[in-house]
């Protein structure tokens, strides 16, 4: 008999325990997305390691080091545009991965890629169902996910 009414006030107590109630931060704008994307990421998958740089004036480079062995080097531009809750980062031409994840096989040059921006998590998604993601690399000044509002 002690241990429901217990049970229960028990859980009325922790009903008032929760975190206090915060306002949504606004969504980035344009600007703060471009600022936030622009630095060095990386991503780790296929036994090997892939660097991205992210220009703020529109170009990156993309290197992918496999086994100790540079795989290749691209260069392309990049831009971003808000959908939904997050940003789309568009990536042209890109060196894909995706069957290099999945099957072992040779990455390919494809005319164009988006990613996911996940800014909470600092990654851009490529695809994310093989967990094919680049984190941005805050080691290195000047890559900061601090937005002043």
């Amino acid at each position: 008999m002690k241990t429901p009414l217990l049970i229960g006030i028990i859980g009325v107590l922790m009903v008032g325990c929760g975190k206090p109630n915060q306002a949504p931060r606004p969504p980035l704008t344009l600007e703060e997305a471009r600022a936030l994307i622009s630095g060095r990421w990386e991503g780790w998958y296929a036994k090997g390691k892939e660097y991205f740089v992210i220009r703020p004036d529109g170009t990156f480079s993309q290197t992918f080091v496999q086994e100790g062995v540079t795989n290749y080097v691209a260069e392309g531009k990049w831009g971003a545009e808000p959908f939904e809750d997050y940003y789309k980062v568009r990536f042209n031409p890109f060196m894909d991965l995706s069957e290099t994840i999945s099957y072992g096989k040779s990455p390919r040059k494809i005319s164009g890629r988006g990613g996911s921006l996940l800014e909470d998590e600092l990654r851009i998604y490529f695809v994310t169902d093989l967990r094919y993601f680049v984190m941005k690399d805050e080691r290195v000044e000047g890559s900061t996910n601090k937005i002043a509002k």
